[in-house]
């Protein structure tokens, strides 16, 4: 007969069929019209045979072999190698075993459960009419009994003659047995012990001896919780469907299919809205971890040694959480730097400043909003951005664009903000506006504080330690039982976000020309120049230039005021192509504006040039373009963008660039001498005599009370003059 799962491609083509052992056998021999005949006991030995009974099936091999060839049955005996079942656990070999069982004819209902699986929202989208879909479109009958010793009982009763009956609770037992069974233990072997008279034809009625199978309590699961239907108060708390419900997409078979079938077919709703799949974690090679091959990480070691929130945020930034991930201890030290590490950094640098300073968020003399500085202004913006885009991403069940806008957020709020703000922290730097070095305490404050809300779901620990030392609202005692953040619409500044992305965008140009040319961020520079396309958003020189270490930032609208380009035809191209006329190419190239062609060719178009032949169409593959920058400038360029700094430094630039160098040298001094930040000190410096003008800026910056100019008692601290010159440094407690 034929069978669509037999195939040439392996072994004869012929397969011996047996209906007990296996569904597509089964199958097969049911629609042929084969008896199902099971030789085989649950304890796999024979049951018949005078030389196969009580023998193991798998033992018997060779002999049943050979009683064919004595029998002169046998046509060929060889061994085949194919795949076989093996128990998972101990890699004991197995056999498929027929037996009768109690069934749920879902299969009747497929249309209601495909008709529910419509209503879901599945993360990922796939899922619902791929894996879940598929598996219910072909919904087989639930094989709902099972042969264990413990678990909730078939609640049938059955006599010698076949009658059944269902019994639908305790009660209805008491009933029927005569008795009040009402507070006996319903699991075996305590119920097996209850009968009754068969209500049919009166012979006693024993409870079958299966079990239900332990998936129908996983789908029964919204009901159970409550003891529905007989506990009071379970119809009122039965509450479906479920926000949402999250597993392992192998659940497409276990539990979400076992909610969805139970709850449907029983209660006529859709347990669950949504679904959130999540893929399995696998090792740093990508293969499924196990004990047995020994690349399991011991999650206790992960909890103990670096903390639950740095695993949490690692499985929410890694990728989304229904792909395979791969973990490792490296990968989550890695992620708890880039991100939890940096937040923690920079909560600490506001804890620090606001508790020196004295900083109250409650201060009536906080600016408004709308009139603190541009950074400012951005930082709320930005928060602002940030509470839209994780909301929504929540709202939608898509945790890793919630992570990543946050991780983001934390990147500015460290690498920018407050790498671009931290004077303004500064109480003891005299120049500093008291209003000003206020708003930035306030504006950071009402960032982390919002951070906190926001991290809540992904590392509770750090969100409740960060939200108990910024909050100041005594109603509100934990972070999680703090209401959401809502987006404020007077916070958002798009116009000004484009502004500062450009900004930052022009400050990364500039920080690339200096590294081209071998000049340090401290050294001060007389100018940048700054080349942008007409469209740009506004400028913010201020910052750019402050960033950037230059006394003035000039801009320019055409790119070709700081670069030159040499436009080198690509002959092996447009020889074949242009023939004789190639000979004309340079000189016509050298006649036009090459930061026209440049333009065009940047944009992807073509470039109609005018040869003594005719026109040509040059594409970006045609022209090869030669920068090269202005002499005396650092040029570093992206697009249309371009930043070229002035390298010429003076003495006095040169002066103003020791002074920096030497200052930042003297903090590490007293960061290395375990100083604290509002330490004072007293500080001797040796061989940088032309800093004598600005002994007292150093003293400020320092937090020294005086600074003295020649050599200290002891052999000092070296620090580095630019000029190879010794100098020395002394570092005294007052």
């Amino acid at each position: 007969m034929p069978a669509a799962f037999v195939t040439a491609d392996e072994g004869t083509g012929l397969v011996h069929i047996a209906p007990a052992f296996g569904s597509d056998d089964w199958y097969l021999g049911r629609a042929q019209g084969l008896p199902t005949i099971n030789p085989v006991g649950p304890d796999g030995r024979f049951t018949t045979g005078e030389w196969l009974e009580g023998r193991p099936v798998r033992e018997t091999d060779p002999d049943i072999v050979e009683h064919l060839r004595t029998s002169g049955l046998l046509v060929r005996a060889e061994p085949h190698v194919h795949s076989y079942p093996h128990c998972w656990r101990c890699g004991t070999a197995l056999i498929y075993w027929g037996k009768p069982s109690w069934y749920v004819a879902t299969s009747r209902h497929k249309d209601e459960l495909l008709a529910a699986n419509e209503t879901v929202t599945w993360r990922p989208d796939h899922v619902k009419h791929g894996r879940f879909g598929e598996w219910l479109a072909n919904n087989v009958d639930w094989a709902l009994s099972r042969d264990r010793y413990w678990g909730t009982p078939l609640p049938v009763w059955r006599c010698e003659d076949g009658h059944a009956r269902c019994v639908g609770s305790l009660a209805e037992l008491s009933q029927l047995c005569g008795r009040d069974v009402t507070g006996l233990d319903p699991h075996r072997p305590v119920i097996d012990e209850v009968t009754f008279a068969c209500p049919e034809c009166g012979g006693e009625a024993r409870r079958v001896e299966a079990v239900i199978d332990a998936w129908f309590d996983s789908g029964s699961m919204p009901a159970g919780q409550w003891g529905y239907p007989w506990q009071p108060g379970s119809v009122e708390a039965l509450a479906l469907p479920a926000d949402f419900i999250c597993e392992a997409v192998d659940q497409t078979r276990g539990w979400f299919y076992s909610l969805l079938a139970v709850n449907t077919l029983v209660h006529g709703q859709v347990p669950y809205r949504t679904v959130l799949c999540v893929g399995h974690i696998v090792d740093a090679d990508g293969r499924k971890m196990s004990k047995s091959v020994g690349n399991v990480i011991d999650p206790w070691e992960i909890l103990e040694t670096r903390g639950a929130d740095p695993l949490r945020w690692w499985m929410f930034h890694q990728g989304s959480p229904w792909t395979s991930t791969r973990t490792s201890l490296e990968a989550i030290d890695a992620s708890t730097a880039d991100v939890v590490m940096t937040l923690w950094n920079t909560w600490s640098f506001f804890a620090t400043y606001a508790s020196l300073n004295g900083f109250d968020p409650r201060d009536t003399a906080v600016p408004a909003a709308a009139d603190r500085p541009v950074l400012d202004r951005w930082l709320r913006a930005r928060v602002n951005a940030t509470v839209e885009a994780v909301t929504a991403a929540l709202d939608d069940y898509q945790p890793l664009p919630a992570a990543t806008a946050l991780a983001e957020l934390v990147d500015d709020l460290s690498n920018w903000y407050v790498r671009c703000n931290r004077r303004r922290f500064w109480r003891t730097d005299p120049s500093l506006d008291p209003a000003d070095s206020l708003a930035a305490h306030a504006t950071l404050h009402e960032a982390l504080l919002t951070l906190s809300l926001l991290l809540g779901p992904f590392c509770p620990f750090l969100a409740e330690r960060m939200w108990s030392e910024l909050s100041r609202a005594p109603e509100e005692a934990s972070v999680h039982l703090a209401l959401w953040p809502q987006a404020d619409p007077a916070a958002a500044a798009p116009d000004l976000t484009e502004e500062m992305a450009l900004a930052r965008h022009l400050v990364s140009l500039g920080r690339g020309a200096r590294a081209q040319a071998g000049v340090k961020v401290r050294q001060p520079l007389r100018r940048a120049l700054v080349a942008l396309p007409p469209d740009s958003p506004h400028l913010l020189a201020d910052l750019v230039a402050e960033e950037l270490n230059v006394d003035e930032v000039e801009e320019t609208s055409r790119i070709g005021e700081l670069l030159s380009f040499d436009l080198v035809p690509n002959f092996r191209v447009l020889g074949p192509r242009l023939g004789e006329a190639v000979k004309s190419l340079r000189p016509a190239l050298a006649a036009v504006d090459a930061q026209d062609v440049v333009d065009h060719l940047e944009r992807g178009a073509t470039y109609r040039l005018q040869l003594p032949d005719g026109p040509v169409d040059l594409g970006p593959e045609d022209i090869e373009v030669r920068v090269r920058g202005r002499e005396g400038f650092s040029v570093s360029r992206e697009g249309t963008a371009a930043v070229a700094l002035d390298l010429v430094i003076d003495d006095e630039l040169r002066r103003r660039g020791l002074l920096r160098d030497v200052i930042r040298q003297v903090q590490s001094l007293r960061r290395d001498l375990g100083l604290a930040m509002s330490d004072r000190i007293v500080l001797h410096l040796e061989g940088v005599d032309e800093l004598r003008p600005e002994a007292e800026l150093v003293g400020r910056e320092v937090l020294a009370v005086e600074v003295r100019f020649g050599a200290g008692s002891g052999p000092g601290h070296p620090i580095e003059a630019d000029d190879g010159r010794p100098a020395r440094a002394w570092v005294i407690r007052p």
